[in-house]
């Protein structure tokens, strides 16, 4: 199931924004691996977004893959 999820994740990085693919992503992984709590997931799932878009951002300096990132536009 976690093979059909990144195959997903990948395919979805063509179309959505990196934080909107990441974010729903995330949430599929925690679910299946066993996490029960929607909001739990959800507000794992936005921290790591989050994390690795403003990592990726600011202290790399570099793009993210997918359609322009959320956090980018905000930032710049």
């Amino acid at each position: 199931a976690i093979t059909a999820a990144i195959a997903a994740y990948i395919v979805s990085l063509s179309f959505l924004p990196f934080e909107v693919a990441t974010v729903g992503f995330a949430m599929l992984a925690a679910r299946i691996f066993g996490e029960r709590s929607l909001i739990k997931g959800l507000l794992v799932a936005l921290a790591v977004a989050m994390a690795i878009s403003l990592t990726f951002i600011l202290a790399l300096e570099t793009l993210l893959p997918g359609t322009q990132s959320i956090v980018e536009r905000f930032l710049l």
